[in-house]
């Protein structure tokens, strides 16, 4: 089976996406852990949430990520601030890109599927 990709260009930016492998799968599992660990007990503040959803999407976009030009992609998959400080426009089309090719990873989908909490009567 022939994995499907997609280009993205922005400015001087460029990067190849990809569906996911289970390895790639795997490395964004570990990137989501990571944040979760270092949120330990931190779970009720403000901002948690989205503390979690930016993980996802930084997890998402490191790991399906098979190349990249105008940025360096090792450093990136090292260090959350480079991809925050990368520009939004950018970002955005670089994460529909790998939710389009991974719509199973997308944190909309999987947000959907989860029951709310049950409130006692």
């Amino acid at each position: 089976m022939t994995l499907r990709r997609k280009e993205i260009r922005w400015g001087d930016y460029k990067v190849l996406v990809r569906q996911a492998t289970y390895g790639d799968a795997i490395r964004r599992s570990a990137i989501i852990a990571s944040v979760v660990n270092a949120m330990d007990g931190k779970e009720d503040e403000p901002g948690a949430g989205l503390t979690l959803v930016i993980a996802m999407d930084y997890a998402a976009c490191v790991s399906a990520t098979e190349s990249a030009e105008g940025l360096d992609l090792e450093a990136l998959r090292q260090n959350l601030e480079v991809f925050l400080n990368l520009p939004d426009e950018f970002v955005s089309k670089w994460k529909e890109a790998v939710y389009e090719l991974n719509p199973h990873w997308d944190p909309k989908v999987i947000f959907a599927s989860l029951s709310p909490p049950s409130v006692p009567s």
